[in-house]
């Protein structure tokens, strides 16, 4: 199978406008330090083909909330959305599906407990786990990726997306994790695993965090 990088990019709502930019982490908030009109960024305009981008609400990530403003603007015409926003319970999964949105990409850390992700599941089969995780462990009530990972893979999810924000998670970490299920690393601050698929940034990423 080929390799895939799926682009990444991270948006807020200004004035009624999806807009995008570079974005810049503390180690809890995702803040833009600039920002365009998502409809301005040429790698997304339309083409012979659809794309795939991963959209992530930079307001949600940060405040843990559904952000229901954020959901209803994020289309991209010509490509298939995954969407990452902050799910707390089973109407927001819900609130989170309208027309165009091709993958919900959920934090788990921000659901109010494992029966939603097992709600997700019977919602739709296009619901994907979300494992953030920070100085080698993931964000949340569950601290190790590892048996996350593998406790997602029970519940019957077949990919799951893992974020190492300050490229802290080993290669035999990684290694473990993809022996479970499909899995798609994000690392803004380090260097990929060798999988299939990859989300990659279309902006700079700078984590403050790792920089201290």
């Amino acid at each position: 199978m080929e390799n895939m990088d799926i682009p990444i990019i991270y948006g807020m709502v200004n004035n009624g406008t999806v807009c995008a930019g570079p974005v810049s982490y503390d180690g809890r908030n995702f803040s833009l330090t600039e920002t365009v009109p998502l409809s301005s960024i040429d790698s997304l305009k339309p083409r012979k083909s659809r794309g795939t981008v991963v959209l992530a609400d930079a307001g949600s990530l940060s405040s843990g909330r559904f952000v229901p403003q954020f959901v209803e603007r994020c289309k991209v015409p010509g490509n298939d959305v995954w969407l990452i926003e902050s799910v707390y319970d089973e109407s927001d999964i819900l609130d989170a599906f309208l027309p165009g949105l091709e993958k919900l990409v959920i934090p788990i850390h921000t659901v109010m407990d494992d029966s939603v992700l097992e709600t997700a599941i019977d919602i739709s089969g296009d619901c994907i786990p979300f494992i953030v995780c920070r100085e080698g462990k993931a964000l949340g009530r569950y601290r190790d990726p590892t048996e996350r990972i593998g406790k997602l893979c029970a519940m019957g999810f077949g990919t799951v997306m893992v974020a190492d924000l300050d490229g802290s998670i080993g290669e035999d970490v990684w290694h473990i994790m993809s022996d479970h299920c499909r899995t798609i690393p994000y690392c803004p601050c380090s260097r990929y695993p060798d999988t299939e698929d990859r989300a990659v940034d279309v902006f700079p990423f700078v984590s403050r965090r790792s920089l201290r």
